[in-house]
């Protein structure tokens, strides 16, 4: 990326990172958020001691996003081989939350080691929702699925149709190379496992209470988070065969002035790029319905309590 593109991305972060920055600061120390989220995830009267480990818990995440923000708002444009010199900072707002949370996990693995000479384990879907867990594994197995049929309209786009899709002002459909959405799922997918195994094998407390109360927040938080970034990932292994579809015969196969319209070749291949699109996108478009409404449920905290969880954990 040429130095005039470096500084107009790196310009666009400096508002949206000070942001960042200035409500992390905001949040430091808020005790009352931090009696709010212990009650919210099953600890029904807080006490002084307990609200200190909730602020403890949050301050390691709140230290990381800033840094984090800067960090993948830089490295959107490049992975996404952006010509325009541009961030979407929105997009750093999903990875910055779910990398703290696992720089915060790592950090309490060395930190909690003698909290506990044994360590409880908690059933893997007395933490998470099945149906949330099911539909993440859906997401994924769909972004590869999708991603490899979109991957058969790569060779109709030749030169010549990128030169027609520039001349037109339509060059902006151009998506992500394969590798971003394909290893982008595979990196979440990594991060969320390791989430939910730390929340399921070891204890962030010595207090029962809050032990499973954080744990149940970082396990439910970390797979509503592969779920909504899963979503962006899919749409990033699709944009192939609505490129394809979108242009001309003419403009897919050049045959010149002279010849008696299109190649029939081409138009065949514009009528399959269309077909599959059609196809695909339908089943695409309510497999993302889903996930949206289903990832702010698999985020939250169920009704169970955390007096529930206790009795449940220990008859495991």
């Amino acid at each position: 990326m040429e130095w005039h593109k470096w500084s107009a991305v790196l310009g666009s972060l400096v508002f949206p990172t000070a942001v960042v920055l200035v409500f992390a600061l905001a949040l430091w120390s808020d005790r009352t958020r931090a009696l709010k989220m212990a009650r919210k995830w099953g600890v029904p009267e807080p006490t002084d001691g307990q609200v200190d480990e909730v602020l403890r818990y949050r301050r390691v995440r709140l230290a990381c996003y800033p840094v984090l923000y800067a960090v993948f708002g830089i490295w959107g444009p490049l992975a996404q081989n952006d010509q325009g010199g541009t961030t979407n900072g929105g997009m750093a707002v999903l990875p910055m939350f779910l990398c703290g949370a696992v720089i915060a996990e790592v950090l309490a693995l060395h930190r909690g080691r003698g909290r506990r000479s044994r360590p409880v384990r908690i059933r893997l879907f007395a933490l998470i929702s099945r149906w949330g867990a099911v539909v993440y594994a859906a997401l994924v197995l769909t972004t590869f699925a999708l991603g490899l049929i979109d991957l058969q309209a790569q060779p109709h786009i030749t030169p010549a149709l990128l030169r027609a899709a520039r001349e037109h002002g339509t060059g902006d459909q151009l998506g992500a190379p394969i590798t971003v959405p394909f290893a982008g799922t595979a990196a979440v997918l990594v991060l969320v496992a390791f989430v939910l195994w730390t929340a399921q094998n070891r204890s962030v407390s010595s207090n029962d209470e809050i032990d499973r109360a954080l744990r149940t927040r970082s396990a439910r938080v970390a797979l509503g988070l592969g779920i909504a970034m899963q979503i962006s990932l899919l749409s990033l292994s699709t944009w192939r065969m609505a490129f394809v579809a979108g242009h001309s015969a003419q403009e897919l196969i050049p045959t010149g002035p002279d010849t008696f319209g299109p190649d029939p070749a081409a138009t065949a291949i514009r009528d399959w790029a269309q077909n599959t699109y059609d196809s695909v996108g339908s089943w695409t478009f309510l497999i993302c319905i889903v996930a949206t409404l289903t990832w702010i449920y698999a985020a939250n905290p169920r009704t169970t309590t955390t007096t529930n969880l206790l009795s449940r954990t220990s008859r495991d």
